[in-house]
């Protein structure tokens, strides 16, 4: 019953995110729920949250998706993807981990102390580079969103279209993700109270996070996803 209920939460607080910035909820779910599950049921688990949450938030931005901006990285994603889950299938659990909590701290670091302080290019070569980095990451961990978000920062003209087109962008790998986890592994290791738990998690967080899409500020919502993105890579690699 605990772990049901830290599952919620832990859902609930990453749809809240996601609705709100336009990404985290991979993020805030891979720093939390490998501290019940293994890695790979994480990603499992997260998939009965994230279908839903991107599917609804991609109709209702689905006007505002900046195609042009997106292609080049969203093909190349498709490559780094397949590599990503491949290693994901393949690594053990305790090894997975531990390059969870590298790539935990890396990311908070540069998120808190550095994004903002560079010139992001804003060219087709670095479009392609990072959907091809999003993709590594987000097969073998679960967490694509860092590399391309920096991309849409400078790509996107207005806030609903850079969370339109970063949502069509995770959709669309998530369809991607799911087909390869279905074919590649059991999705009978997931407990059906565990994913329908995710399920309406997810379901009312992402309604709460769109009714408080302009109310929240979203600098300190990030600020706080990366402090915990920081503590719970260093809980990893303390294993």
């Amino acid at each position: 019953m605990i772990e049901v209920l830290f599952l919620f939460a832990f859902t609930l607080f990453a749809a809240v995110i996601q609705a709100t910035t336009g990404f985290g909820f991979s993020i805030i779910i891979m720093a939390l729920y490998p501290m019940i599950f293994s890695v790979l049921d994480s990603v499992w688990l997260s998939l009965f949250g994230s279908g839903i949450i991107l599917g609804y938030m991609t109709y209702k931005y689905f006007k505002h998706i900046n195609f042009k901006i997106i292609l080049l990285p969203l093909a190349l994603s498709f490559i780094g993807n397949l590599t990503g889950l491949t290693l994901l299938v393949n690594t053990e659990n305790d090894q997975a981990r531990r390059w969870l909590g590298v790539l935990m701290i890396l990311l908070s670091i540069y998120l808190f102390f550095i994004e903002g302080k560079i010139k992001i290019p804003n060219d087709w070569w670095f479009g392609g580079l990072v959907g091809t980095l999003s993709g590594v990451m987000g097969g073998f961990l679960n967490i694509p969103g860092p590399p391309i978000v920096v991309y849409m920062s400078v790509a996107a003209q207005e806030k609903e279209e850079y969370i339109s087109t970063l949502q069509f962008f995770f959709f669309t790998n998530y369809l991607l993700k799911i087909t390869y986890l279905l074919k590649f592994t059991e999705v009978q290791r997931i407990d059906i109270q565990l994913g329908v738990t995710v399920f309406f998690a997810s379901i009312f967080g992402i309604l709460l996070g769109t009714r408080l899409f302009n109310r929240l500020e979203s600098l300190r919502i990030k600020e706080f996803t990366y402090g915990v993105m920081f503590l719970s890579g260093s809980w990893y690699l303390a294993g």
